[in-house]
């Protein structure tokens, strides 16, 4: 063979040995790292990462959701955290998700202070005619500042952990308002609550009937102890909630 002939044939291999290793990968995380982000809504992408089961692109700046994802059907959980995006496409809802995260934008640094980053997602979420992917089973919304349960989470009949969770500081404390009346329709299969916004003074007394193993929530220190102790009792004594609980989170925040 000619030297050219052997260059060749190397370059080939090369690349064939790339596609190979690119197609088998099971798992890529993209994390505040500098990347092209038109290039995740090509062909080319989907086409590389064909085999990927698990997708974490986490703080890169994306405004909106790369359209790869739909040529994508080995994608089973995702991770879009800490990106600005103002919206989910229609084709979102479509897509085989059976983790999701949306966790809210990095704050932003302005001299010695740290506010949340502009974030519209959360106007999205709140949107009833919002619909998320309705095989989801792990939903997480940190650091989104809601003012309750979105109700794009009403369509979720598979749904079995949903995190709610706040950076402490950011967005309002929740009532008992931030339950739906819908929520109930959750119980079947929602195991691990987790709503650290919410004091235990407001979880309303049908949370008591869900066979929940894990609950997360607040008790604002120093503010109606007597009532939170009572209310958790109320929850847990005698009630389906009681028998199956396995983890209790009780966050205790200083308020002003």
């Amino acid at each position: 063979f000619s030297l050219e002939t052997v260059q060749r044939l190397r370059l080939v291999c090369r690349t064939w040995c790339y596609a190979v290793w690119y197609s088998s990968m099971r798992q890529l995380c993209l994390r505040h790292v500098v990347v092209a982000t038109p290039y995740l809504s090509t062909a080319a992408f989907s086409l590389q990462f064909a085999g990927c089961q698990e997708l974490y692109l986490e703080s890169l700046g994306l405004p909106e959701v790369p359209s790869a994802l739909r040529s994508m059907p080995s994608v089973t959980c995702l991770s879009l955290a800490r990106n600005p995006l103002g919206s989910l496409p229609l084709w979102f809802s479509t897509l085989p998700l059976q983790v999701l995260n949306l966790a809210g934008p990095d704050w932003q640094v302005h001299g010695n202070y740290a506010r949340p980053a502009p974030n519209n997602l959360s106007k999205w979420l709140a949107d009833p005619s919002s619909r998320l992917p309705p095989t989801l089973r792990c939903l997480c919304l940190c650091s989104q500042p809601l003012q309750g349960i979105p109700h794009c989470v009403r369509g979720l009949q598979q749904l079995h952990t949903l995190d709610l969770g706040l950076l402490l500081g950011l967005g309002s404390i929740m009532d008992s308002s931030a339950f739906p009346v819908w929520f109930q329709e959750l119980s079947p299969h929602l195991r691990d609550l987790r709503i650290p916004q919410v004091c235990v003074t407001h979880i309303p007394d049908s949370v008591g009937n869900m066979p929940l193993n894990c609950l997360q929530m607040n008790v604002y220190q120093g503010y109606q102890g007597g009532l939170a102790l009572a209310k958790l009792c109320r929850l847990v004594h005698g009630t389906a909630l009681g028998g199956s609980l396995r983890e209790l989170v009780l966050d205790c925040w200083d308020l002003p």
